[in-house]
């Protein structure tokens, strides 16, 4: 099951919120990913730290998966459930405390 903690819609440039993410069968939480919008696409980044080299700003992801299928599953789900907290509740700025089931036995996404 994954469980939005919070979540906070930021709307500026291409960032469309912030959401931490708990995966409850983990014991697991994820703050700060990036929610981002840009041409009707919506995607998850999860949380990196920013670093500047030969003058040019570079990421490192802090949280990473192995694979990129799980990646994007995974974002999926985070967004699914998003999306379902902002069409329960439309006053949305922030939202805190909302579950969502995931039908898949062997992730928790």
């Amino acid at each position: 099951m994954i469980e939005i903690l919070d979540f906070k819609e930021i709307n500026k440039g291409a960032i469309f919120g912030t959401v931490n993410v708990r995966i409850t069968k983990w014991g697991l939480t994820i703050n700060k990913c990036l929610i981002f919008q840009k041409e009707g696409r919506k995607w998850l980044s999860l949380p990196q730290e920013t670093f500047e080299k030969d003058g040019k700003k570079n990421y490192f992801p802090l949280v990473k998966f192995d694979d990129r299928e799980t990646s994007e599953r995974f974002g999926r789900q985070v967004l699914e459930a998003v999306e379902k907290l902002i069409n329960e509740k439309p006053q949305v700025g922030t939202i805190l405390g909302t579950k969502f089931e995931s039908n898949q036995d062997e992730l928790p996404f």
